[in-house]
């Protein structure tokens, strides 16, 4: 596990990585590529998402987290508290703490988000169990 510590020297902090680098998980049947974990920044994670035509995420909130997606390709429907849009390659969205929200893909889909949580509030990452029993309550609505 990669420990949250930030070096005074920043000419050694650099940090960049290929999207095919990142750790490589499957998730409601999507690829996720996580491309900066949450333990290396203060409040930050970014993940590369990559989703086959037709498939989504389901309907789900954060209450401390707030996302922002930037689409790198293909088309969708974003669906953020009843409200739809449609996204595509080359835009923009951003997911307001506590809001349900939802992305439907309309063709291959690729997106890297971006979650920021509050001073004090980063949740500690899940393990692989964790995040199956996550991904089992979020598609059974078991979330309680």
């Amino acid at each position: 596990m990669l420990e949250r510590k930030m070096s005074k020297n920043k000419e050694k902090d650099i940090y960049a990585i290929r999207f095919e680098e990142g750790k490589h998980y499957k998730l409601y049947g999507n690829d996720y590529h996580l491309l900066l974990p949450r333990t290396m920044t203060e409040r930050l994670e970014s993940e590369l998402v990559e989703m086959k035509a037709g498939c989504k995420t389901p309907n789900h909130k954060h209450e401390d987290e707030e996302q922002v997606y930037i689409i790198l390709k293909g088309k969708a429907r974003l669906d953020i508290d009843g409200k739809s849009k449609e996204v595509s390659e080359g835009m923009l969205a951003y997911i307001p703490r506590n809001t349900y929200h939802r992305i439907t893909a309309y063709e291959d889909l690729a997106y890297v988000y971006i979650a920021c949580w509050p001073e004090g509030k980063v949740p500690p990452i899940k393990t692989e169990e964790e995040l199956r029993e996550y991904e089992r309550k979020l598609v059974t609505g078991d979330l309680g």
